[in-house]
């Protein structure tokens, strides 16, 4: 046998070795290897557009959460005060079961096509459903357009999977906690949008174009929905021309087209875990007919690289991802973590609506706008000053069991609020109702404070579970799917919450069950079983 056949043997014995990991970082074979690698260097502008889209879906989704129960009542919608609760709760719901349609589906799809282009699309939707659900005057138009929008939020997925191509296991630590900034920050200016501007006539008519007031006293809450929309709306023009595509196959084939070098894309246009600076290797070529489900390899020449494409023998579809254990545990433990943290939301906010005899604290939409806010704030926070000193000390794995140890915490801390509310309260003579004491305001919000500490620190697991999630990804070509799957579990979860959570409220309170706390002891169950699932989380491979 010739050198040059025995030369040629061992390159496809190294190739064969090497197809199945999830991405090949050349390196010299020949040289060693260092026990701590480099950090490799986040690309920030394409960061940056990532986090920008993000922040569009909280921002139209927690911006009517300070007005949906005064609109469900304005609109005559629920025959009893009661009622209000299951009413926001079926609206709440809706959104989850239409995402729960598209987010796999857009998941996958963004594992052929490309992820930009679904996220524009995606994007676009939730423009146009969020000014529809400003013009509703009834429940039936409330329910079309959330469901609409959550159709379109199917590409909440699609967005996670380009975080973690344009990431690796050297730099996930900083750059994840940035991102995660993206929810708190939506959640902060979505209700602060939804609490100041709904109802805007009694308290900005001096200020808005008289030409507009008949339009706003026929549709009060139209105008936060018109404001969300255009927020959105500048976020896919700045996407479209400043996002890149991430996905290796397009990536490939965009770097062929480029002028300056038909079959090497220079080491700027390569980042995180997609593409990687690293010395020569000796892969082979591959045929350039080979891109279906394809799993990307490179090869350095100097300062060019060459990206190739082989097919993937993993199994992309739902059975196929169930069949891993770490995968389908770490969709349990998923869908109870988005059952409870959808749970808490809604029940905040009905807790804070309902009177203060029936279990609540009787605040004003804007009261508990400023209160979503405020966790938004203390969430931003977090992210950004305990999450990244947290993943250098712990795995992830472990801080998202920890996470979770906190939720009962949380609920238990609710119903104490209430009691001080009945007792640092007196009957209005104006009224009729009860109107809070200074003192016991003060106390209250002190309390609305911890409560909301204790609750931003367990949903750092969502942080964590994003992390999990591509790391125990069978393969970076299947990342689009493994979040699909994940994510649409998870909008199962936030479908039977919201109605769940505020049925047993209102029956709870209809019926005066241990004197209207009984909600409170079922989510303390449910928060018990989750902490139990999580037991089973895993840590995956580094990528």
């Amino acid at each position: 046998m010739s050198s040059h056949d025995t030369s040629r043997d061992d390159q496809d014995f190294h190739y064969a070795r090497e197809e199945e990991r999830p991405l090949l970082y050349a390196h010299d074979i020949e040289g060693s290897v260092s026990a701590k690698p480099a950090i490799t260097p986040i690309p920030k502008a394409q960061l940056s557009a990532l986090c920008l889209t993000r922040l569009a879906e909280p921002i139209a989704y927690t911006q009517i959460f300070p007005y949906i129960n005064q609109m469900i009542e304005d609109l005559g919608i629920a025959k009893s005060p009661a009622q209000v609760g299951f009413y926001s709760g079926v609206v709440d719901s809706i959104f989850s079961f239409a995402q729960l349609f598209t987010i796999y589906a857009f998941g996958k799809m963004s594992d052929r096509v490309g992820r930009k282009p679904v996220i524009l699309f995606g994007l676009s939707g939730i423009a146009l459903s969020t000014s529809i659900f400003g013009l509703s005057n009834t429940f039936t138009w409330m329910v079309m357009s959330r469901t609409i929008a959550g159709l379109f939020s199917g590409n909440v997925a699609v967005i996670h999977s380009v975080l973690g191509e344009i990431t690796d296991e050297t730099n996930s630590n900083i750059a994840f906690p940035l991102y995660g900034l993206c929810w708190p920050i939506g959640a902060i200016v979505g209700p602060l949008i939804g609490g100041s501007v709904s109802h805007p006539l009694p308290r900005f008519s001096h200020v808005l174009p008289s030409w507009t007031h008949g339009f706003l006293q026929a549709y009060p809450y139209a105008l936060p929905c018109i404001v969300s929309s255009v927020i959105t709306l500048l976020t896919v023009t700045f996407a479209y021309f400043f996002l890149e595509e991430s996905l290796p196959a397009k990536r490939k084939q965009i770097a062929e087209k480029r002028p300056e070098s038909p079959v090497r894309p220079t080491m700027k246009h390569t980042y995180g875990s997609v593409l990687r600076q690293t010395p020569t290797s000796t892969l082979p070529p591959l045929a350039a007919d080979d891109t279906t489900n394809p799993s990307t390899h490179i090869r350095c020449v100097g300062d060019s690289t060459e990206v190739h494409i082989v097919p993937s023998k993993h199994d992309f579809s739902i059975s196929g991802l169930l069949a891993n254990k770490a995968i389908r545990t770490l969709c349990a433990s998923s869908f109870f973590m988005s059952f409870i943290a959808m749970g808490y939301d809604v029940l905040f906010v009905l807790f804070a609506y309902s009177p203060i005899h029936e279990g609540g604290l009787g605040f004003h939409p804007s009261q508990i706008g400023y209160a979503l806010a405020c966790s938004g704030m203390i969430a931003a926070t977090m992210q950004v000053g305990i999450m990244p000193t947290l993943l250098r000390r712990w795995k992830a794995s472990t801080l998202y069991k920890a996470c979770m140890l906190v939720w009962p915490l949380a609920f238990a801390f609710l119903p104490m609020l209430n009691l001080v509310a009945r007792l640092g309260s007196r009957v209005s003579k104006s009224s009729g109702g009860r109107m809070l004491e200074p003192s016991a305001l003060i106390i209250i919000w002190i309390g609305i404070g911890i409560v909301q500490v204790l609750s931003k620190i367990s949903c750092l697991a969502f942080s964590m579970q994003m992390l999990l999630t591509k790391s125990n990804a069978p393969c970076p070509e299947g990342l689009g799917s493994t979040n699909g799957l994940v994510q649409a579990v998870m909008c199962l979860a936030r479908i039977f919450s919201p109605a769940f959570v505020s049925a047993t409220f209102a029956f709870t309170v209809e019926h005066n069950l241990l004197g209207g706390q009984f909600v409170w002891v079922v989510m303390l169950i449910i928060c018990l079983a989750g902490i139990y699932t999580a037991r089973g989380v895993t840590e995956g491979k580094p990528r």
